[in-house]
């Protein structure tokens, strides 16, 4: 991949008087990312086609534009209030432009006018947001805080009925070390707060109606070919709406030695824009539209403290994540939801269950839910249906920040944990059908396989687990060669840095700071895989559970040099 990437902004400020004040601020954003992929026909991803190459040129710009007005006055000694108003406008902008070629015609001669198949896809996105703004914040003897939001989006990517959405927010905080624990020898600080906030999302652009498409394969030759695609969009599709319920705690005891910070959260999502498979007789394979009520509640906990303070300092943070979700309801006439299906296992969503449910294949089993062993000694995949298996979302994750200093000298390092999780890797199946993967290592020895047989009596009949047991009985698609724990304890970054002597230089130098830095130094996980943290469609996407078929997260050591003037 090459990025070029240019942005800029200009502001303009002006101050009516003491309390009044205005500002314009206009942004631009424009990159060009060229792409380029090989895959040699000797590779299991392209020995159907022969080998592939494909080039993708893709160009985005986003404008923005901010006007805010500002109000900041001190009513009395115990009363001030500050009130902002404003307008936004973006525009995003976004040009993609790909070629595919497959069958690599002369060996080892990787260019895409050496194919004998090939084809050219181009699509263009634009998309409008205007919205308008009032933040109002009261305070009182700098203690009791009142905070008032309120924002309407009009948004060009929705119907026109429905491109209007508003969205508010109120929130409340008390100091109480500046009220009832004043002068406490015990607590340095105490505040308590609380929140409700609505949040409104918009969809990306084309996802209302349908729309024509490019025919796979064409142009043939010099004949052109476009369909109707086989999306379509909710002609009343509604915005995104997330409603979220806060309270907590921020507290700093012992001279400010140790410090809490704890939040408790409810947040309901309601209208989720999703795209929904449907069956081919009504002449399409994805219907996008809203999805039910989905709520999550939350804890997160960071607790810091300094064990050692001086010329020698050591600082100790540390946070803890959990997190649980409830599907309350589904779209109308709709009982599940399959985000992704590979085959083997597949992401979907029911009512009373959770967003990253996974579901895979079982072996046949009898009433009593024991292991059915056929005549030729082997359990069969019950292909009937799908069972519900894990979830691809984690229990709970935490992390550890240590920072030691000495006089100019500072290390950091951030150790983090994710407990909990299934994922699936997508390369994997493919490593145990070629007999690459280790776990095939165990083969052509004689076993016995736990179960029982039709008439309920114990298996007793050895069988050779060889090629066969991998490849064509098709083991890898039972779900205990599919989900696996995707738990990890990493070390995220390690950086050392020195702050050189001011004597080392004259007065043009304020400051001097040389270091060397390193990210993802260290991966310790039960996952057979490559990192799970790397998912298989982007950090972006909604398709969590699955890994593979994406580069892996790589170790990177950067050596730095800051000079302030």
């Amino acid at each position: 991949t090459n990025v070029n990437r240019v942005y800029g902004d200009m502001n303009l400020n002006y101050k009516f008087n003491s309390w009044l004040s205005a500002r314009y601020q206009i942004t631009a954003d424009y990159y060009n990312d060229r792409r380029s992929r090989i895959v040699p026909p000797d590779l299991d991803l392209g020995t159907q086609v022969r080998g592939f190459i494909t080039e993708e040129t893709i160009n985005s710009m986003e404008l923005n534009s901010n006007f805010i007005l500002t109000a900041n006055h001190k009513i009395n000694e115990d009363l001030g209030i500050n009130v902002t108003v404003g307008n936004t406008i973006t525009d995003i902008q976004g040009e993609n432009l790909g070629a595919r070629g497959e069958g690599f015609i002369a060996p080892g001669f990787y260019n895409i006018l050496n194919t004998s198949n090939a084809f050219i896809r181009k699509s263009n996105s634009l998309r409008r947001i205007v919205g308008v703004f009032a933040d109002a914040r009261i305070d009182y003897k700098d203690y009791l805080y009142l905070n008032f939001t309120g924002r309407n989006d009009w948004s060009s990517t929705l119907p026109a009925d429905n491109r209007s959405f508003f969205y508010p927010s109120a929130s409340v905080s008390y100091i109480v070390s500046n009220t009832l624990l004043k002068d406490n020898a015990f607590f340095s600080f105490m505040k308590l707060r609380g929140s409700v906030a609505q949040v409104g999302k918009d969809a990306s652009p084309y996802q209302i109606g349908s729309y024509f498409a490019p025919v796979p394969g064409f142009p043939f030759g010099t004949i052109g070919g476009f369909r109707r695609d086989l999306d379509i969009g909710n002609f009343n599709l509604l915005p995104e709406l997330t409603t979220e319920s806060e309270v907590g705690i921020e507290a700093n005891f012992l001279n400010n030695l140790i410090s809490l910070e704890a939040n408790y959260f409810v947040r309901n999502s309601k209208n989720q824009i999703i795209d929904v498979p449907v069956s081919n007789v009504t002449g399409y394979s994805r219907y996008t539209t809203n999805a039910g009520l989905i709520v999550n509640k939350g804890v997160e906990v960071l607790l810091g403290f300094s064990p050692l303070k001086g010329k020698f300092r050591w600082d100790i943070d540390i946070n803890w994540t959990r997190i649980r979700n409830n599907v309350v309801s589904m779209p109308e006439n709709l009982k599940e939801i399959t985000f992704y299906n590979q085959g083997r296992s597949a992401l979907r969503i029911v009512e009373g269950g959770s967003m990253g449910d996974m579901y895979a294949y079982d072996w046949r089993r009898n009433e009593k839910g024991e292991v059915l062993i056929g005549t030729n000694g082997l359990p069969a995949l019950d292909q009937s249906k799908y069972i519900k298996l894990g979830n691809a979302l984690p229990d709970w994750f935490g992390g550890l920040n240590n920072t030691l200093s000495y006089k100019g000298l500072t290390l950091n390092v951030l150790l983090e944990v994710r407990q909990g999780g299934d994922m699936v890797d997508l390369m994997e199946m493919n490593a145990i059908r070629n007999g690459t993967a280790l776990l095939t290592g165990d083969r052509n020895v004689m076993t016995v396989w736990n179960g029982v047989t039709a008439d309920g009596k114990v298996n007793t009949t050895p069988v050779i687990v060889d090629e066969n047991t991998y490849r064509a009985f098709g083991i890898n698609a039972h779900h205990s060669f599919n989900l696996q724990d995707a738990s990890w304890f990493r070390i995220r970054n390690i950086n050392l840095s020195y702050s050189l002597p001011k004597s080392l230089f004259g007065k043009a130098i304020s400051s001097a700071r040389v270091g060397i830095s390193a990210s993802n130094v260290f991966l310790s996980t039960p996952f057979r895989g490559y990192d799970p943290e790397a998912l298989a469609f982007g950090s972006g996407s909604n398709l969590v559970g699955f890994t593979g078929r994406n580069t892996p997260n790589t170790r990177n050591i950067n050596f730095n040099l800051n000079i302030g003037f």
